[in-house]
């Protein structure tokens, strides 16, 4: 703060007079003031004191200058009108003037003037070398606390009790308080700032960042300041400790102890220290809100309370009204582990002020109208939850007949097409919104809720068409140690059950009930009822922005000798899965805040429902009764992985629900590891019966996970696997992952983190950052008969060994070499074949590599997607259960789907004439041709190693080898992930074909390619 004049003293001469309106600090009244001869006798952080004389009296004042914000009003002047006392400085006026900037507004604060302070009579006595009289301070502090004791009475915390802060009459030997710039009017459970109060008469609650805390902070800062004056002649730097046990003995220095020099007062009040700012009441609330039932140390109760309270009291201002509207929707879309607190807010406020839930309701019914519209049914879904949590409130039906209209609708849907999706997802989105209902205070829904689920089984008892194109362990030949079932038909059963048990649904919480108390016993009156809008449901249903397909309960810790999730046949297996699976999805803007609401996932639900958490799961066993050995770490992780794990695609990127489980294991290690841990096992346990979709992904994610962990694993659990053939899909996921994990670190590292009997699999080839350049021998035996195979075999492999050093350095090679390399493919097919293979051959150690320039010379379309399919897929069966083959087959699919999305989506772009939409249906015709052929191809191929009637090269025999068998095994699993994609595609491209052009809406390539490999990397 600038220690000039204002604006207003600048130009004035001694004796001249300043005239001003004022208003009475009493009253309030307006009146002319006069005054002169100013001069600035203080200063802090956020203003100057001048010292004048008052005319025509000639009386002495002190006039406080601090600049204003205009969008708060000035706590310092209501408190200062408020108080009253022989102790505290008075309020004579206030006025507000003009600054130097138009923008500028000080407030003038007139009161009365007391020339000295406790912190200035200190420094007197400690330069005259002597103490201030005992007499002095006890006077001093009596009238301190006889101060603080009547603020305290009327609510009011100072939060700024220092010595420069107590004023002193020498004359007369008053004290008077001053500076009430950071005092407050303290509201019980109300949160405060912590940073407040001068640093070294702050109180320890302060100190470690309490903000509920009471007036009691005054009296700390009170002794610390009052004890200033005793610590005088310590201040002295000539002071010496005298030896108390020898009267004659000699006098020794203080210790470093009592060096006060570093706690120069003068020096700390006079550096600039940021400005004063409050935030606005909607912020507050907005922030209220958000953090609702996050703590464990608060009474959610208290919270809801407290904030309805709020809300009603200000609802007014415009602000608060359209803010708490905003932040409502926002939680009930975005927060989905949150509607029942919502919930619980909204009927606090009917109680207070009926009108405010009356348009929540509305808004509430116009957002699910949209969703509906739109197709967008995780936010109907959403919305039903909450509204079904206010059924309680609702008149007539209320949500119930929103219900019965969408089972109608799905009766309706099914029955004309027992293919389609949009029917299961209806009646899937009616059985997650009863138990909301059931839980809410409603207490006459049983008959309906019991009537609506018999009428649902039609559909969700039996299993979709669908189902097993998804199902995530087809066997491959092997016994399942988990068969997983639909959710809709678990939901079913679990429901069913519910409603026989008298719909405890103990994993709920009814954060409600606490109304009650205030309202007697019946629900009934917990306020005024209203009307549910009108909620139309279109004759066209929309599948919204992503696909449909049946939904399946993966769990990664099924069969475990204790339960650490809940079992499929209790309810809370789906209420928690839904949740959890919502919240991950919404929030995959901010990974950590996903990871931190699933490390507080017990937050948000009953009590009980969860042991505490990082219990170690020994511990598990020795829990007795009837009380839960959820773990809720486990719950979490175990949704994060069904998503990760959701055929045919998830719905977003691999790598975001990667970085999900690794913030998670960052922010609770002690946790979250051990979780991690008996996942990794059960799925590696699995990986011979998964589907090789699945597995790769598992394989992708662990290599990942591993590598920002420092690549440590207990890799003795599986070292008797090491011996296992190449094609055993245990060896393979072991090879792949070490080939993975080379690929984000480097060879020499990974060998160092493995056991002697791994050491084996990192060949010192693989320790080579450029692999050998064969034709460096003098004699090479060569059988190609096709001289262009030959020196195109020689060309690309010079083309890698100059380009080894770097991906820029072999993608600068191939722009060299582009016109000879894009001429060989139509001179000869088995050329452009021999370009994959010269390539992978080269970088057979490191074959992630190749696989990167496979696919840059796919991009030059200087290789074909045919040519890479059939030299993965057409002569050696072994090539079948190497991940990179996967990788690379995979990732040319997903290029050429990709490619026809994209056409086939111009075609639907909005604003096209007729003309220009027929010239791109064209292109987009051919392109869906060449993707069948390319599917087709495929299904040969594979065909072929499945049935065992392909030429092999390596296995041959009689077909009954196990090398053969499990050729055939990696062949069947094989064509079950590509017919699974072809006929994803299709389904995609009839679904388009119905749909408007603004309904077309973008999926991401990548889910239906590699899965996010290029993000890993």
């Amino acid at each position: 703060m600038s220690q000039n004049r204002p604006a207003a003293f600048s130009s004035l001469r001694m004796g001249e007079v300043i005239r001003e309106k004022v208003q009475d600090g009493v009253t309030g009244e307006t009146r002319d003031m006069q005054y002169t001869q100013c001069k600035i006798v203080g200063n802090g952080s956020f203003g100057v004191v001048f010292q004048t004389k008052l005319s025509p009296s000639g009386e002495d004042a002190a006039i406080k200058r601090v600049l204003q914000d205009k969008r708060f009003k000035n706590r310092e002047l209501q408190i200062m009108r408020i108080v009253r006392h022989p102790n505290i400085v008075e309020l004579k006026a206030f006025y507000y003037s003009n600054g130097e900037r138009k923008d500028e507004v000080y407030l003038n604060l007139v009161q009365e003037y007391v020339p000295e302070t406790v912190y200035r009579a200190s420094r007197y006595f400690n330069k005259m070398k002597t103490t201030m009289p005992i007499l002095e301070v006890k006077l001093y502090i009596y009238q301190l606390f006889r101060a603080l004791a009547y603020i305290h009475s009327q609510g009011i915390c100072h939060r700024d009790i220092k010595p420069q802060n107590l004023l002193l009459d020498p004359s007369t030997g008053v004290l008077k308080l001053c500076d009430f710039g950071s005092a407050k009017i303290l509201v019980e459970n109300e949160p405060n700032v912590s940073y407040i109060c001068s640093r070294y008469y702050r109180a320890p609650e302060l100190i470690f960042g309490a903000t509920n805390y009471t007036t009691k902070i005054d009296r700390l800062s009170a002794i610390d300041a009052m004890v200033h004056p005793f610590f005088d002649e310590l201040r002295d730097p000539s002071t010496r400790f005298p030896d108390s046990r020898h009267p004659n003995g000699p006098v020794k220095d203080l210790p470093t102890l009592f060096d006060f020099s570093r706690h120069d007062e003068d020096d700390y009040d006079r550096r600039p220290q940021r400005r004063r700012y409050e935030e606005p009441l909607s912020s507050k609330i907005r922030k209220q809100f958000l953090s609702l039932a996050e703590s464990p140390l608060k009474r959610v109760e208290d919270e809801i309370h407290f904030l309805a309270k709020t809300i009603v009291d200000n609802w007014e201002e415009a602000e608060v009204k359209e803010g708490f509207f905003e932040v409502v929707e926002c939680m009930v879309r975005e927060q989905s582990f949150k509607v029942p607190f919502v919930a619980a807010v909204v009927l606090c406020i009917n109680g207070m002020k009926g009108e405010v839930v009356r348009e929540v309701v509305e808004r509430m019914g116009s957002r699910l109208n949209d969703g509906i519209e739109r197709g967008e049914w995780r936010d109907v879904k959403l919305c039903l939850k909450f509204l079904g949590g206010l059924q309680g409130v609702l008149e007539g039906e209320g949500v119930w007949i929103v219900l019965q209209d969408l089972l109608t609708k799905a009766v309706d849907l099914q029955t004309e097409n027992n293919e389609e999706t949009i029917g299961p997802e209806l009646v899937k989105i009616i059985l997650f919104t009863i138990p909301y209902i059931m839980a809410s205070s409603a207490t006459d829904s049983q008959e309906r809720a019991t009537g609506m689920i018999e009428n649902t089984d039609i559909i969700a008892s039996e299993p979709h068409v669908l189902q097993a194109l998804v199902d995530p362990y087809p066997g491959n030949g092997k016994e399942e140690a988990t068969t997983p079932s639909g959710v809709l038909m678990l939901l079913q059963k679990q429901l069913q059950n519910e409603a026989a048990t008298g719909w405890e649904l103990a994993c709920l919480p009814r954060p409600w009930r606490f109304l009650l108390e205030g309202f007697g016993d019946e629900p009934q009156n917990l306020g005024p009822k209203h009307f549910l809008p009108i909620i139309n449901i279109p004759e066209v249903a929309s599948a919204g922005p992503r696909p449909l397909f049946p939904e399946l309960y993966f769990s990664v810790y099924a069969n475990q000798d204790v339960e650490t999730v809940p079992p499929t046949t209790d309810i809370a297996s789906c209420l928690l899965r839904d949740a959890v699976i919502d919240t991950i999805n919404i929030l995959d803007f901010n990974r950590t805040a996903t990871a931190r609401f699933l490390i507080d996932i017990d937050c948000y639900f009953s009590p009980g429902t969860f042991v505490k958490r990082a219990t170690p799961f020994d511990r598990l066993r020795d829990i007795e009764g009837d009380r839960s050995t959820w773990k809720p770490e486990d719950v979490a992780v175990d949704a994060v992985f069904s998503q990760l794990f959701q055929l045919p695609f998830p719905e977003h990127k691999l790598v975001y629900y990667h970085s999900v489980l690794t913030e998670a294991c960052k922010i609770a290690p002690a946790a979250i590891a051990p979780s991690l841990g008996r996942a990794i096992r059960y799925l590696y346990r699995s990986v011979d019966s998964m589907d090789l979709e699945l597995s790769y992904r598992f394989m992708d994610w662990f290599a990942h996970h591993l590598s920002n962990f420092g690549f440590t694993w207990k890799w003795t659990e599986w070292i008797d696997d090491v011996e296992l053939p190449s094609l055993d899909p245990k060896k393979a996921f072991i090879q792949g992952s070490l080939d993975k994990e080379i690929r984000l670190s480097f060879a020499q590292r990974i060998k160092g983190t493995l056991p002697a009997p791994y050491q084996k699999l990192i060949t010192e080839e693989k320790e080579k950052d450029t692999p050998d350049f064969k034709y460096n021998k003098d004699a090479l035996d060569i059988s190609l008969p096709d001289p262009l195979v030959l020196s195109t075999d020689a060309y690309v492999t010079a083309i890698c060994y100059i380009g080894s050093k770097s991906l820029s350095h072999v993608l600068s090679c191939i722009e060299r070499c582009k016109e000879r390399l894009l001429s060989l493919g139509p001179q000869s097919p088995n050329a452009r074949k021999q370009i994959i293979e010269s390539v992978m051959e080269y970088w057979k150690d490191q074959p992630g590599i190749g696989v990167n320039i496979v696919d840059k010379l796919l991009n030059y379309t200087i290789l074909s997607p045919a040519s890479v399919v059939e030299w993965a897929l057409g002569k050696q069966g072994k090539r079948l259960g190497e991940a990179f083959v996967y990788e690379m087959v995979s990732a040319t699919v997903g290029k050429v789907t990709g490619r026809v999305r994209q056409v086939v989506r111009a075609t639907k772009a909005p604003g096209l004439t007729s003309e220009q939409r027929k010239l791109l249906e064209g292109p987009a015709e051919s392109e869906r041709g060449s993707m069948r052929e390319l599917f087709r191809l495929m299904e040969d191929l594979l065909v072929g190693w499945a049935s065992g009637s392909k030429d092999q090269v390596l296995e041959s025999g009689d077909g009954e080898s196990e090398g053969e068998k499990m050729v055939r095994q990696w062949g069947e699993r094989w064509l079950r992930v590509f017919r699974r994609k072809f006929a994803v595609e299709e389904a995609w491209g009839l679904e388009v074909g119905k749909q408007r052009v603004e309904d077309v809406v973008a999926v991401p390539e990548a889910n239906g390619g590699n899965g996010g490999v290029e993000m890993v990397e």
